[in-house]
């Protein structure tokens, strides 16, 4: 008798959000709790909010793509078992060629306003953003893992530069985007 393969998801489904009728809005609840204030139900933050997505990020998903890449050229294989993408560590060998070969996008280039007018607002949920890859975790999508805690002992000084660098570049996307656009 041959074994039935059993296979356990690692990503657990999203299930839709419960209707009910609510006193006060699930962002006015939730907004509640962020200023320390007592909320009239415990919320839960994937129903209570919302993520701000580009048009890009909404229009071609990274979900379920067998290969993409970055800004930063940093190439990604989906796994069907992980379900997400992982980084190929592609760009440099270690962290002294981080002037040479990583690429910032120029921001200024996007039409931030338009960006913000077609985003599609639920004004009954809290919009936040959410900036994945730290500096850290840039620096080991760019030249692999081991090859990252390598320099962190033997390039501080060059690891410092370039995580200032990716900080300084996350801060003027964010400053960007809540220009044009109000982040709870």
């Amino acid at each position: 008798m041959a074994e039935k393969e059993i296979k356990i998801p690692l990503m657990p489904t999203v299930w839709e959000t419960a209707q009910r009728d609510y006193p006060i809005s699930p962002r006015e609840n939730l907004m509640l709790v962020l200023n320390r204030k007592k909320p009239r139900w415990m919320p839960n933050l994937a129903d209570s909010s919302q993520i701000y997505l580009s048009s890009l990020e909404r229009d071609n998903p990274p979900w379920g793509v067998q290969f993409l890449t970055d800004w930063f050229g940093v190439e990604y294989r989906y796994s069907e078992a992980q379900g997400s993408s992982t980084p190929q560590g592609n760009v440099m060998n270690d962290v002294t060629e981080w002037k040479e070969k990583l690429h910032f996008e120029d921001l200024s280039k996007y039409d931030w306003k338009t960006e913000a007018e077609n985003f599609p607002r639920d004004e009954s949920r809290a919009l936040y953003m959410m900036m994945a890859n730290g500096p850290f975790e840039r620096l080991h999508g760019l030249e692999g893992f081991e090859q990252a805690l390598i320099d962190l002992v033997t390039e501080p000084e060059t690891v410092r530069e370039y995580m200032d660098a990716i900080v300084d570049f996350r801060l003027e996307l964010f400053n960007r985007i809540r220009d044009h656009i109000e982040i709870d």
